[in-house]
């Protein structure tokens, strides 16, 4: 797998080498080896708009992925949402920036949350994930 990241927003520092550390730390399958994984970093107008284009949805959400092809992906995070959602759930910014990194992967590998079952399962294998990068050193 290749990641690369993104930043298109200037409001909130975003460090590109642990962002790739975090996201290589997810384990893909193998058949996930020869994926290039684009993480952006976008502001809120964008996030929200691409969240009405493909979702139908006019409100603002802190990650959106896109498993284009085989070997092709793409997750945005807006950077501010995190930060107020941060707050909302009383977690530090980093743990809420990793959980919605592992999030938009997770959907990449094709977990989904629009039912409350597939919701579960997803919520489980994020938070197990979360909890194993937050207690490793970065």
């Amino acid at each position: 797998m290749r990641i690369v990241v993104e930043n298109l927003q200037k409001k909130i520092r975003i460090s590109p080498d642990k962002i790739k550390k975090i996201a290589y730390k997810i384990n893909l399958p193998p058949k996930f080896t020869n994926l290039k994984l684009v993480l952006y970093f976008i502001r809120n107008s964008l996030v929200k708009k691409l969240n009405k284009q493909f979702f139908h949805k006019n409100s603002l959400t802190d990650v959106i992925s896109f498993y284009l092809t085989k070997d092709y992906a793409e997750v945005f995070i807006a950077p501010c949402v995190v930060k107020n959602n941060a707050v909302l759930y009383k977690a530090n910014f980093r743990e809420e920036l990793y959980r919605c990194i592992i999030h938009g992967v997770l959907h990449v590998l094709g977990y989904k949350d629009g039912t409350k079952k597939h919701k579960f399962k997803m919520w489980k294998r994020q938070e197990s994930l979360l909890r194993k990068l937050i207690y490793e050193k970065d």
